[in-house]
């Protein structure tokens, strides 16, 4: 049982319920704040990682169309399905980082510090490490993205991934806010009920 004690004898005090509850209040505060803000970082880092494979998807799809003369049809319809795969997941953790990080600010802000905190150094990293490594990686997206009907098409595809997370928050905001409803409620009833006892046993 937390017993309020004074600060300078260490010697206990009168009863104060908020008051001995003061260490265990903080530690829990911490431990919510961590949990958070790892949820969001690596939610936010496997956008970032899905953001990636869709541009080296991007890439390889250029690469192949200029080469082959009966590839476009089946490649087609391959890069449909892992355009979608993997800007939906992109999406989805995109919105889940934005939903648990700074929970106080709108969702149109908080979308745009996942993508800025969570998303856009993994992408940064896992882009610059092969074009500074590799001579063919560079030549192959400069190629690509000099094409501007690939680079209008690639930068339209890429700027609808956000704005599908941006979507998608506020329904996993709304299910956020009703799980955490629900753990307070219950919290709120087990301190009183532990309140209660404690009484009763004083009495």
């Amino acid at each position: 049982m937390w017993v309020a004690r004074c600060s300078r004898c260490g010697h206990a005090v009168r009863w104060n319920p908020r008051g001995a509850r003061a260490p265990y209040r903080l530690w829990v505060r911490t431990r919510a704040l961590n949990l958070r803000l790892g949820v969001a970082l690596t939610a936010g880092q496997a956008a970032g990682i899905a953001s990636i494979a869709i541009g080296a998807q991007f890439v390889d799809q250029y690469r192949i169309l200029t080469r082959f003369e009966n590839a476009p049809i089946l490649l087609r319809n391959e890069f449909i399905f892992m355009y979608l795969g993997l800007g939906g997941a992109a999406a989805i953790a995109a919105a889940v980082s934005a939903v648990f990080l700074a929970p106080d600010q709108r969702i149109p802000i908080r979308v745009l510090l996942a993508w800025t905190i969570g998303a856009l150094p993994v992408i940064l990293l896992l882009s610059l490490l092969p074009l500074s490594a590799a001579s063919e990686v560079r030549e192959d997206v400069a190629e690509a993205f000099s094409d501007p009907y690939m680079y209008t098409r690639s930068f339209s595809l890429c700027a609808l991934v956000p704005l599908v997370s941006f979507v998608l928050a506020y329904p996993i905001d709304a299910l956020r806010k009703l799980v955490s409803r629900e753990f307070l409620r219950r919290y709120r009833s087990s301190i009183r009920s532990n309140l209660v006892l404690s009484r009763n046993a004083h009495a």
